[in-house]
């Protein structure tokens, strides 16, 4: 990977592909170098772009971050494609998810409704709620066991 990115130095619009080819045939220090190339391409990349292509690079950069599991830089940069372009809805529908991962419930909530009002048929976007409610009962059932065993432990003392 590091050969291939030495010789070619590619670009945005090369980059999808090249992470796509890569990231089936890598190990994963390779891919991590891959994504901080692409982090630092985004980072010039952006500052010639459009707002909107802006969030696209940057949005692209985040999908490439949450497939290595780097879960909080993709957050960080999905954050940061929403206040380039506030209307980019392919960056509001990816961080909904992380977020509800992150157990950020509220948060998660906000972008999966902005996302659920500009398209009511967006099946992921539907599932996400969905997944968003099952995951608030489970911890509200959780939280009730817990505080059911501290007040069981302060009865018994």
């Amino acid at each position: 990977v590091e050969a291939f990115l030495e010789t070619f130095h590619p670009d945005w619009q090369t980059l999808p592909g090249v992470w796509q080819y890569f990231s089936q045939s890598s190990g994963p220090e390779q891919l991590d170098s891959l994504v901080q190339y692409a982090k630092d391409a985004a980072q010039a990349e952006c500052q010639t772009r459009d707002h909107e292509s802006a969030a696209k690079v940057l949005h692209k950069l985040a999908t490439m971050q949450a497939d290595r599991q780097q879960f909080d830089a993709a957050l960080t940069t999905l954050q940061a494609a929403i206040q380039v372009s506030p209307d980019h809805y392919l960056a509001h529908r990816a961080l909904g998810p992380l977020l509800l991962q992150a157990g950020r419930y509220e948060l998660a909530e906000k972008h999966l409704r902005w996302c659920h009002t500009r398209r009511p048929e967006d099946l992921s976007v539907e599932r996400a709620l969905e997944a968003l409610s099952q995951q608030r009962h489970q911890a509200s059932i959780q939280l009730g066991l817990a505080r059911d065993t501290k007040n069981q432990a302060s009865w018994i003392e």
